[in-house]
């Protein structure tokens, strides 16, 4: 018997999204779920997304169904987080932000501060990127 997605059945019940958004991220869902042992597991963008499910990153309703995925109850497929990439680092590869950075770079008021000088980086917001990893949910579906 065919393994039916437990996330793919939670999406087509949501009563409160549309079908073309549905489509969307229910395509969304299979090209994470035929790539959960790729070499870049979790360290997935927009980009990386947008690209495998063919979509346009900047795509109103694809970005919408990423942020479903990450925060409705009953899907939550993905967890994100984010990347600081230091303007005063030239080819920089991003820095992961623990649970502690992001929360205080998140705040309206919030600040980050640079590991290597100690110093509040200004226009910070802008030198941040959101990356997506599996989550509980994800890797269940995915082992079946």
């Amino acid at each position: 018997m065919e393994h039916v997605s437990p996330l793919r059945k939670a999406v087509e019940a949501l009563p409160a999204i549309s079908e073309a958004e549905k489509r969307v991220c229910l395509s969304i869902l299979d090209a994470l779920l035929e790539r959960m042992d790729c070499a870049q597991r979790g360290v997935w963008t927009y980009r990386t997304l947008a690209k495998w499910s063919g979509f346009d990153e900047v795509d109103a309703t694809f970005q919408d169904c990423i942020q479903l995925l990450v925060v409705h109850p009953r899907i939550r497929a993905l967890d994100m987080h984010l990347l600081f990439f230091n303007p005063n680092i030239p080819g920089d590869i991003g820095t992961p932000l623990s649970a502690e950075e992001e929360k205080f770079a998140l705040r309206s008021n919030g600040f980050y501060v640079d590991r290597d000088s100690g110093k509040k980086v200004p226009d910070y917001k802008s030198h941040l990127v959101p990356y997506f990893v599996p989550a509980a949910n994800l890797e269940a579906d995915a082992r079946g």
